[in-house]
């Protein structure tokens, strides 16, 4: 420590009524008395002397300020600058292209050094084997949904088909003393929504009789079923593959109802030939006009056995003249044996008024 450090050291050693410090270099120096704590400062600067002499001290105390300040830059510059030059010209550690090898190892210490390296290869491989059989066991320990075959969930399947979203369901909370045999599982926000529908019907005050709902089951006294017989719960159980057991069960019934039915093959109603415009000439049908034929008409010969001789006695005067062109045969006597008959009002038969008129 230099002499004007340590005077003004010694300033603020005596301002605290301590023994100040010995200046070295000089021996006979000025000596300090205490102050005494009834006077003041005024009365040391009082005379022009005295004003010069703290005025002298004071420019002497920063002039070594700065003096100090001064030397102490310098020795940081030559140290840094030291510094640099030790780091330029440092010399690296390590073998140079030309330089040869100190320790040169033979044929037999290589062999050893690559059969370490070959038992430590070993070992991390063995280590990254164990590492990954850990994975795999913990993986298999994981609960899937083999795992949570059997458990029931207190909604309904469809009700998550509705939700979006991951749905995390969650161990249903049971009272105390109420007995459960089977575990339930539940959705917090599904179970919240049941709750505030159930609220919201109980704020309508529906009638009793709701003619709206008449495909539910109803019983005697309806109203108080959830009294007696408890609310009912919605719910549906697991299987091994994530999926409802009510489910599946409707889904195989369906298909054995579905199985029963005739089976129509989507093949028939492929058609690999294009659509064309025109009709193939080779499937065109031309229907041929029928030949009519004429019919011959076949007429009975005349039997000569047949004709007979002429009444007079028994034909009516109409008759004969009807019947001088031509011979008699039977039924013209068996047709002419009505008209001797005399018939009264209109009981005449329809057989003769016919023969009568097809004759005239």
């Amino acid at each position: 420590m230099d002499a004007a450090s340590i005077i003004q050291m010694n300033k603020v050693r005596v301002s605290l009524g301590m023994a100040p410090l010995p200046v070295p270099g000089k021996d006979a120096g000025p000596s300090f008395k205490a102050a005494d704590e009834s006077g003041s400062e005024s009365d040391d600067l009082s005379t022009i002397d005295k004003r010069q002499a703290a005025a002298g001290l004071n420019w002497q105390r920063l002039e070594d300020e700065r003096l100090e300040k001064e030397e102490r830059e310098k020795r940081k510059a030559a140290a840094k600058k030291a510094r640099n030059a030790a780091q330029r010209y440092a010399k690296m550690d390590g073998k140079g292209l030309g330089e040869a090898d100190e320790e040169e190892m033979d044929t037999r210490a290589w062999l050893l050094s690559q059969k370490k390296r070959q038992k430590k290869i070993e070992k991390t491989r063995k280590l990254e084997e164990e590492l990954a059989a850990r994975e795999r066991e913990a993986l298999q320990q994981e609960y899937t949904s083999k795992d949570l075959a059997g458990v029931k969930v207190g909604h309904e399947a469809g009700e998550f088909d509705e939700a979006t979203g991951e749905q995390v369901l969650t161990l249903k909370g049971t009272a105390i003393g109420e007995e459960s045999e089977d575990d339930e599982l539940e959705n917090a926000e599904l179970r919240a929504r049941e709750k505030l529908e159930a609220n919201l019907k109980l704020k309508k005050k529906r009638p009793d009789y709701d003619p709206m709902a008449q495909d539910e089951e109803k019983t005697l006294l309806s109203k108080y079923d959830e009294e007696i017989d408890g609310k009912k719960s919605k719910r549906f159980t697991l299987d091994g593959q994530g999926s409802a057991v009510e489910t599946r069960r409707q889904l195989d019934a369906d298909g054995e109802a579905k199985g029963k039915g005739v089976k129509i093959s989507l093949d028939m109603l492929k058609d690999d030939a294009p659509a064309s415009d025109y009709l193939d000439p080779s499937k065109i049908k031309v229907k041929k006009p029928k030949k009519q034929k004429e019919k011959k008409t076949r007429q009975k010969a005349v039997d000569e056995d047949d004709i007979i001789a002429p009444v007079e006695s028994t034909l009516s005067a109409h008759a004969s003249a009807r019947f001088q062109s031509r011979p008699l045969s039977v039924f013209d006597i068996q047709h002419d044996s009505w008209s001797h008959l005399v018939w009264h009002g209109d009981i005449e038969p329809k057989v003769y008024k016919a023969q009568r008129s097809a004759t005239v």
